[in-house]
């Protein structure tokens, strides 16, 4: 019965997390300080950035990623042609936004959803589409339906690809990964699977093997 039980657990564990995609960037484990990765995505590709923070502050904004021509943090494209995922307070209340710049920086779209409570864990993706209009959505820990889009009608696309993971003492980013969806998969529908967060799957799991040790004893 140990056996079964465990071979299930196994079975399952891969089934809830195993998706069909092409991983281009990855950084396991805490960040909780400025990195960087170069990416091969450039004008009319469609990907996706996945990661899970925690937001200790109180009422200051923070980028969490950064992905377009962000080519060092002093840069003058710092404020052109990138789209970022950051916690943004309004009102005294901090929320996840989407932050878009297109056409050199002549467009600025910005849209907020989820509330950000303080050292509550979130994972998010944000699906990139690079084609004419450039598009942004995110999905948020699980969500079925995205909780931000924004939409450019000045393209984002640039000659070089760049994401920044902005880790700090009050933010910390843990398992970061960029990817695309590999032939027959939405990436869309990967997106938001992706963002379930850990624990929940690991208690769908729970439920799934103690359910199934009921029926046995039945």
């Amino acid at each position: 019965m140990k056996k079964l039980l465990s071979l299930l657990l196994v079975g399952t564990l891969a089934a809830a997390t195993a998706q069909a995609v092409t991983t281009k960037w990855s950084q396991s484990g805490a960040i909780t300080s400025t990195t960087t990765g170069a990416l091969p995505y450039y004008g009319g590709s469609v990907f996706a950035v996945t990661a899970s923070f925690t937001f200790s502050g109180s009422v200051i904004a923070d980028n969490i990623i950064k992905v377009g021509r962000v080519n060092t943090a002093s840069s003058t494209y710092e404020g052109k042609n990138y789209a970022t995922v950051g916690v943004t307070n309004q009102g005294g209340t901090n929320y996840l936004s989407i932050a878009a710049y297109g056409g050199g920086g002549s467009e600025v779209k910005t849209v907020s959803s989820i509330v950000v409570e303080a050292d509550k864990e979130i994972t998010f993706s944000l699906v990139a589409s690079r084609a004419t209009p450039n598009t942004f959505t995110l999905y948020v820990n699980g969500k079925k339906d995205s909780v931000a889009v924004v939409e450019l009608s000045n393209a984002m696309n640039t000659p070089t690809d760049t994401i920044w993971v902005y880790g700090s003492n009050s933010l910390t980013v843990e398992d970061v990964s960029v990817y695309h969806a590999d032939a027959g998969e939405n990436i869309y529908t990967l997106a938001q699977k992706n963002s379930v967060p850990e624990p929940t799957v690991l208690a769908l799991l729970a439920l799934g093997v103690a359910g199934l040790a009921l029926r046995r004893k039945a």
